[in-house]
């Protein structure tokens, strides 16, 4: 990926297989700022399920001289509504320390040229309704809000609906 550096001579470049252990402290610390607990994205899960023919999903890394300060983790999508594609971001991080620097506008400004290069429409992902940074940020992104509630299934509760059963 060709971006340009950002403030501070921060790159944005898709991750290698050896950016696991950095990728996943970041993941980490994204978790730790939501108070929830460490994810399951270890190294070894990362290169498992981000490189290869069965790649799940793609990273974006912002590089900077020390390291890793922040990622951008994204899948395609697919919308039947209006029958078309696009890139769901599920993780989009930027360290404290080099935050307020344009990371993660480039970040995003690169995930949102790789829906486009693949002929994709739109870029989708969940905030958390109280992260008021993260909100005040896709708002200058100029994104739009959609009236949705999230829903998931996991563990038992995915368990007893492919078995059949009722709650």
């Amino acid at each position: 990926m060709g971006e340009p550096a950002v403030a501070g001579g921060v790159r944005i470049r898709s991750a290698r297989v050896e950016d696991g252990e950095a990728v996943a402290a970041l993941a980490t610390r994204l978790m730790a700022s939501e108070g929830k607990p460490p994810p399951s994205l270890t190294p070894q899960a990362f290169r498992r399920d981000g490189f290869g023919p069965g790649a799940r999903f793609a990273t974006l890394v912002a590089e900077a001289a020390n390291g890793l300060v922040g990622y951008a983790l994204y899948y395609p999508a697919y919308d039947s509504e209006s029958a078309s594609h696009g890139l769901l971001v599920s993780d989009l991080f930027v360290a404290e320390e080099a935050r307020r620097n344009g990371i993660g506008r480039a970040l995003m400004r690169a995930v949102a040229r790789v829906a486009r290069e693949t002929g994709g429409a739109w870029l989708f992902w969940l905030v958390i309704e109280g992260n008021r940074e993260a909100r005040a940020f896709y708002d200058r992104l100029g994104a739009e809000g959609m009236p949705v509630r999230p829903m998931q299934l996991t563990g038992v509760a995915l368990d007893r609906l492919i078995d059949g059963e009722h709650a």
